[in-house]
């Protein structure tokens, strides 16, 4: 079984790793972040059987984190300090669960627990979960991995997003453009959906940075840069009546 680790605490991740490599040797550790940003960049890849998943972290909470995450084939087991609300919500939606600081014996058993039972996906646990809680998809800040580095960026500063293939160019209002080795379904994924929207199999834009709407079989898109961007005729209605709302 393979496994990832998501929590901000340095020593959780420690002590769920160490005590892997002890007690669960079936159980690999394939993965541990310490942000829920930089991970979902990494799931599609990763696979895990198993995510384990702090709750609380700066930048985005656990359940933000599976409002955005495109994978979701895992079985959770959610890292803690106890909080009522949210472990009376995971317990009815049954999920598991760690307390910190977790204790051997609580990790022994759930793991061996898990191997003896046939995974299966939560994802209409997750999406239940999540109606539950009431999360809503907010993400001011996302990170992006290039060839030279991790950018912390502003999702307000994007200007709009093209795909090409297993990449992706981010293009933003100063001028900045970033080549990301991630797909454009994978940016769909993490960008906030109430100031986003695709509107071609290519194409992702802010309605920020939108001048005009050019009339057209699918019509183009005019950007506050003068770049006309296509809208595909499947996405056509879907954008009128996104636009209509303002009207």
């Amino acid at each position: 079984m393979k496994a990832v680790i998501i929590d901000d605490e340095k020593n959780c991740r420690e002590v769920i790793s160490a005590l892997s490599g002890t007690y669960t040797p079936d159980l690999e550790i394939v993965g541990e972040f310490d942000n829920g940003m930089e991970a979902i960049q990494q799931m599609d890849t990763l696979q895990p059987d198993i995510l384990f998943l702090d709750i609380e972290m700066p930048l985005m909470n656990g359940f933000e984190f599976l409002e955005l995450c495109p994978y979701q084939e895992f079985f959770i087991i959610f890292t803690t300090a106890y909080n009522e609300y949210a472990i009376q919500a995971i317990k009815h939606h049954a999920f598991d669960y760690l307390l910190k600081p977790i204790q051997r014996s609580e990790f022994i058993k759930t793991i061996q627990r898990l191997q003896t039972e046939k995974f299966k996906s939560q994802k209409s646990q997750i999406d239940n979960l999540l109606n539950h809680l009431q999360v809503k998809k907010d993400v001011k800040k996302i990170v992006l991995s290039t060839s030279e580095g991790l950018h912390f960026i502003e999702t307000k500063d994007i200007m709009y997003v093209k795909g090409d293939g297993a990449y992706s160019h981010y293009v933003f209002a100063d001028g900045l453009k970033l080549l990301v080795s991630k797909t454009l379904k994978e940016a769909d994924a993490i960008l906030p959906n109430d100031q986003f929207k695709r509107v071609h199999a290519s194409y992702i834009i802010n309605f920020d940075f939108v001048k005009r709407y050019q009339k057209g079989e699918g019509g183009f898109l005019i950007m506050n840069n003068g770049e006309s961007i296509p809208v595909s005729r499947s996405k056509k209605q879907d954008l009128i009546s996104h636009i209509s709302q303002w009207m």
